[in-house]
C-alpha cells in the first residue's frame, strides 16, 4: 500500500519500460559481450580446475563480431589478470578463448594471499572486527616478499607462524 496508494502493488500492471538511447543500447550489447567472454573463461578455469582467485598470466581471445576494447580494465578485473594479459586477435567469427595456465612462482604467490586475505577476511567476520579495527595474525605460511602487502590490506599488526588464527588486538 505504501508504494502504489492502492489495495496492493501486486495487483497494480507492470511499470511501462522508459525507451533507451542508441548510446544505452550500444553499451548494453556490449556489456552483454563482456559477459559471455568471462562465462567463458571462468568454464576454462573450472575445467582446469584453476580457482577464481588464482591470477592467471593471460587470456588470448580470438574474435571478429566482439566489441568490448572499451571494456577491457573491467573484462581483466573480472578474470583476474592484468590488462596486458589480454591479447586480441581477428578470428572466422565464432568467439574462442585460450588461457594462458602457466603459472610463475609469482603467480601462484599472488593466488596464495587471495586466498588466505579470503580466510582472514571471513574470520574477522566471524569475530565482529569493525572494517577499520586492526588485528594480530597466525598463519602456517605465506609469501615472505608478499607480507607487507597482507599486512596493510589486512589491517593486520602482527603476523606470526604457526596455526591459523585471527585475534584482535589486547
Amino acid at each position: 500500500k505504501n508504494l502504489t496508494q492502492e489495495e496492493s502493488v501486486h495487483l497494480e500492471n507492470w511499470p511501462e519500460q522508459l525507451a533507451i538511447s542508441s548510446q544505452s543500447a550500444q553499451i548494453l550489447v556490449h556489456m552483454e559481450e563482456v559477459r559471455k567472454i568471462v562465462e567463458k573463461v571462468h568454464g576454462l578455469r573450472k575445467e582446469a580446475g584453476i580457482p577464481l582467485r588464482q591470477p592467471l598470466a593471460g587470456v588470448e581471445i580470438e574474435n571478429s563480431k566482439y566489441h568490448f576494447y572499451d571494456y577491457l580494465g573491467l573484462l581483466a578485473s573480472e578474470l583476474n589478470l592484468n590488462v596486458q594479459g589480454i591479447i586480441i586477435s581477428s578470428g572466422d567469427g565464432e568467439l574462442k578463448i585460450d588461457l594462458d595456465t602457466n603459472l610463475t612462482p609469482e603467480l601462484k604467490a599472488a593466488g596464495e594471499v587471495r586466498e588466505w586475505m579470503r580466510k582472514i577476511q571471513d574470520e574477522r567476520k566471524n569475530l565482529g572486527t569493525a572494517r577499520d579495527e586492526r588485528i594480530n595474525v597466525t598463519l602456517p605460511d605465506w609469501p615472505k616478499d608478499l607480507e607487507q602487502e597482507i599486512k596493510q590490506k589486512g589491517l593486520i599488526d602482527t603476523l606470526t607462524k604457526g596455526e591459523f588464527k585471527v585475534e584482535r588486538l589486547k
